[in-house]
């Protein structure tokens, strides 16, 4: 089963940035071009491209669409370090956005080139070099996860971690689906993730494709289910790892940490080394987006609640160190404590150097 590509650039310099609107799934597989900068960030907002390792790649394909745009080289440094600023600006927790920007920027000097074209060129080979390694990166992580799911187990997930995530397999669901196509047979419980449900409409998508077993559950079944279904382990991915291991992921990821204390069922977090940011000691640091309260009042276009009803809707939540079992990165499973082996998986060659 090919891999989902959740955003492609199709054709040269003066091809096209083409994105699978994941806000139509699962009954429609919609995909739309993406023309300027402006609906870069729109797309972003709206969550049409999410997943930390996905924005960070789609936000440097809007960079080298913002270059392209540009009609001559003077002030092409400005234009590059706005499009950088409000890039970053729209999704402040996914921490790959912030890297793969400054990286990105920092590889072009656009009095190096003739033209934007030509800078646009650069910065658009430098994207399929990054894909490369995002997709590279998947693979190693549901290698080096392998090992960890079991025949006849029962997994938990949340959110989506999956292709429609990150470039490639994924992360976390990029496990679960490389030891599906190994051989290996296991239920795979998919929380739906209120607000936006991103479980049962991206989740339970990607698994249905794999032919995998799966069952949906609501948020508020949690507990039940971990009290009532045996559940083997619980694997996430994460939008930043602090230096010390506490990691952002998407809001209810912390109820599963507290729930497999409770129940000594382990939690792994599963993420490219890309997504740890060492410049944050801790999880207190971490900016956590606070998103619309429609999202809460709302599903889709239906109002649920008294239109005046106050809201609190984080988008992420903070789950300690000491509450996960490993990190899987592309370098290996790490274990706790985890400061010394986070910085260690750091000390690699960027792709973009």
């Amino acid at each position: 089963m090919p891999d989902i590509a959740a955003i492609y650039w199709e054709g040269g310099p003066d091809g096209r940035l083409v994105i699978l609107d994941q806000t139509r799934l699962p009954f429609s597989e919609i995909y739309l071009d993406i023309h300027d900068l402006s609906e870069a960030e729109q797309a972003i907002r709206s969550l049409q491209v999410r997943g930390a390792p996905l924005l960070g790649l789609f936000s440097c394909y809007a960079l080298a669409l913002a270059i392209r745009n540009v009609s001559e080289n003077c002030g092409l440094s400005g234009v590059i370090a706005d499009a950088v600023n409000r890039l970053k600006a729209v999704r402040p927790t996914a921490v790959n956005v912030f890297g793969d920007l400054d990286e990105m920027a920092a590889r072009l000097q656009p009095h190096e080139y003739a033209s934007p074209t030509e800078c646009a060129a650069a910065a658009l080979a430098a994207c399929e070099v990054l894909r490369e390694h995002y997709e590279s990166a998947s693979l190693s992580i549901a290698r080096n996860g392998f090992a960890l799911v079991e025949d006849g187990g029962t997994y938990i997930t949340h959110c989506n971690t999956g292709s429609l995530a990150a470039p490639g397999l994924g992360t976390a669901l990029g496990i679960l689906k490389y030891a599906h196509r190994m051989g290996k047979r296991f239920e795979v419980l998919v929380c739906e993730s209120r607000p936006l449900l991103q479980g049962s409409r991206l989740t339970a998508f990607e698994l249905e494709r794999e032919g995998m077993s799966f069952r949906l559950l609501c948020d508020s079944a949690m507990s039940s289910a971990y009290s009532r279904l045996g559940i083997t382990a619980a694997l996430t991915g994460a939008d930043r790892i602090a230096a010390n291991g506490d990691t952002a992921n998407k809001i209810g990821t912390q109820n599963h940490a507290i729930l497999c204390s409770q129940f000594h069922v382990p939690l792994y977090v599963a993420a490219p080394v890309r997504t740890i940011d060492l410049r944050c000691k801790c999880g207190t640091h971490i900016i956590i987006e606070q998103r619309s309260g429609s999202e809460v009042t709302s599903i889709g276009s239906t109002q649920i609640a008294p239109r005046n009803a106050r809201t609190y809707n984080p988008a992420f939540d903070i789950t300690p160190a000491n509450m996960i079992a490993g990190i899987i990165t592309e370098k290996g499973l790490l274990a706790p404590p985890f400061p010394e082996g986070l910085a260690t998986a750091c000390r690699v060659v960027s792709p973009l150097a």
